[in-house]
C-alpha cells in the first residue's frame, strides 16, 4: 500500500507541472540510437534531452544593411508545459549605425524573447527561444547616386485580438516607404518577423473563474500569415492572420476549468513582420505534410517523432545570375491532432525553421528543408503526437552589396522579457 501510495503522489505531482526528479533528462544522450522495439508496434524515438543554451559573445557589434529571421521558436528544457506567453522578436532600436559605411542600417542586433508556462506550474522550468537568421552584411561601397540600397529592411507590427470563441483573425498595417528608406525598391517581400502572444488579457462575463487566463493553457494550433501586401505609392498595406487556439485536455479532475475556459478565452497575437527590397519579383515554394508518434513513455526513452527529410525538402528557383538571396517564411501552420474536434495539449516544444538553407547565385535556387514541428513529451506519459504542418517560404533576391550570413541561436529566456545581443557573423 505505501509503494501504491508514493506512486500515486508521484504523478499526481507530475501532472501539475512538477516532476520528482529535476534531472529528468540529465542522463539521456539526444543522439542515441533508439530503443529496441517493443513487444507491439515501432521502436520509440530518442529521447529529447536540454539544450545547450547559450548565445555566444562574439561579432555582436558588427554593421549590416540587414536582418532577416529563417526560424523562430520556443522549447521548454524539462517537460512539456501549459502555453500563456510567448514572444520572440528582434529589437533593432538600440542598434544605430554609428560609425558603419553610408548605407548600413544597423550596428549589432538585439533578441528579446519572453515565454510563461503560466501560473499552474510550480516547479521552474528555463525556456529557450530558436532563432534562425540572415544576416545582410554592410557593403563598403556606398548606393549609387546616393539612391536607395540594393537590399534593405524596414519592419512593422500588427496585432490580432481574438475575441471568445473565435480560433483565428485579421490585421493590417501601413509601412512608409519613403521613411523606411524602401520607396525606390522595384520589388518588396513581406515576411514573419516575430510575434507575441499572449492568454493573460481580462476576459469577458461567460469566463469560468476556476481557471484563471493567467495559467495559460493546451494547445491545439498555431498559425501565421502574411496574407497580402498592396502598395499605394510610398505606403505599403500589409495584412497579416494569427490562428492561436487552445485545446482541451479531457482531464476534468486534475485540470478543473480548463476545457471550459479554453472555449472562451480572449487571446492577442501580435504579428511582427519585415519587408525586404528584392531587385526581382519574389519566388515562392511551400511545403505541406502530417506526421505522428507513438504514445510517449519516458522510461523506455519515448519522444514524439517529427518530419523526414523528404517531407521536408524545398527548393525554390528564382531568377539566374543574381548574386544574393534570403529566404523567409510568409505563412505557417501547425495544427495538431487536426482529426479531432477539440483535442489539444500541452507543449514542450512548438517551432518552424528553414534548416540547411544554401543559396546558389548561379542558378538562382534557395535549397533548405522546412520544418514544423510540435513536440507535447513528458515526463508523464503523454498522447501520441499528430501534426499538420503548412509552411510558405518567399525568395528576395538582389545583386551588390554585402554578403549574407546565416546563423543561429538557442537562447535562454529569464524572468519576463530577455534581450540577448546576436552574433552577427
Amino acid at each position: 500500500m505505501l509503494r501504491r501510495a508514493i506512486f500515486l503522489i508521484s504523478f499526481l505531482l507530475a501532472a501539475c507541472g512538477e516532476s520528482p526528479s529535476d534531472d529528468v533528462d540529465a542522463g539521456v544522450d539526444a543522439s542515441s540510437p533508439p530503443p529496441p522495439p517493443r513487444d507491439a508496434g515501432p521502436a520509440l524515438c530518442p529521447r529529447e534531452g536540454p539544450l545547450d543554451a547559450q548565445v555566444p559573445l562574439r561579432s555582436i557589434d558588427l554593421c549590416a544593411d540587414g536582418i532577416v529571421p529563417s526560424g523562430l521558436g520556443l522549447r521548454w528544457q524539462r517537460q512539456a508545459q501549459f502555453f500563456a506567453q510567448a514572444a520572440i522578436a528582434l529589437d533593432l532600436t538600440d542598434n544605430v549605425p554609428a560609425g558603419c559605411p553610408r548605407g548600413a542600417a544597423i550596428r549589432g542586433a538585439t533578441l528579446v524573447s519572453e515565454a510563461s508556462a503560466g501560473t499552474l506550474a510550480e516547479l521552474p522550468d528555463v525556456g529557450v527561444a530558436l532563432f534562425d537568421y540572415q544576416v545582410i552584411a554592410a557593403s563598403e561601397v556606398p548606393p549609387p547616386d546616393a539612391g536607395a540600397p540594393s537590399a534593405r529592411t524596414a519592419r512593422g507590427l500588427a496585432t490580432v485580438d481574438l475575441p471568445s470563441g473565435e480560433a483565428e483573425g485579421e490585421a493590417f498595417a501601413l509601412v512608409d516607404l519613403a521613411a523606411s528608406g524602401l520607396a525606390g525598391a522595384s520589388e518588396l517581400v513581406v515576411a514573419i518577423d516575430g510575434f507575441d502572444l499572449t492568454t493573460d488579457l481580462p476576459q469577458g462575463s461567460e469566463y469560468p473563474p476556476s481557471w484563471p487566463a493567467d495559467r495559460g493553457f493546451a494547445m491545439r494550433a498555431l498559425g501565421i500569415e502574411i496574407v497580402s501586401a498592396t502598395r499605394d505609392d510610398d505606403t505599403l498595406s500589409v495584412r497579416v492572420r494569427a490562428r492561436f487556439e487552445p485545446g482541451e485536455l479531457q482531464r476534468a479532475v486534475l485540470y478543473e476549468g480548463h476545457d471550459l475556459a479554453s472555449r472562451v478565452v480572449r487571446r492577442r497575437a501580435a504579428v511582427r513582420f519585415v519587408v525586404i527590397a528584392s531587385d526581382v519579383a519574389p519566388a515562392r515554394g511551400s511545403v505541406s505534410y502530417r506526421y505522428a508518434s507513438e504514445r510517449s513513455l519516458p522510461l523506455q526513452g519515448g519522444a514524439p517523432c517529427g518530419p523526414t527529410p523528404d517531407e521536408m525538402a524545398l527548393a525554390i528557383d528564382g531568377a539566374d545570375g543574381v548574386e544574393h538571396g534570403v529566404a523567409a517564411i510568409t505563412r505557417f501552420e501547425i495544427a495538431m491532432w487536426p482529426d479531432a474536434e477539440r483535442d489539444g495539449d500541452l507543449l514542450r516544444e512548438i517551432s518552424v525553421r528553414l534548416e540547411d538553407l544554401v543559396y546558389d547565385a548561379a542558378s538562382g535556387t534557395a535549397a533548405m528543408r522546412a520544418r514544423g514541428y510540435a513536440s507535447n513529451e513528458g515526463p508523464l506519459p503523454r498522447r501520441g503526437m499528430d501534426a499538420q504542418v503548412e509552411i510558405d517560404v518567399a525568395l528576395a533576391q538582389w545583386s551588390g552589396g554585402g554578403e549574407v550570413r546565416r546563423l543561429s541561436v538557442a537562447a535562454p529566456i529569464g524572468e519576463g522579457p530577455t534581450e540577448a545581443a546576436l552574433p552577427m557573423e
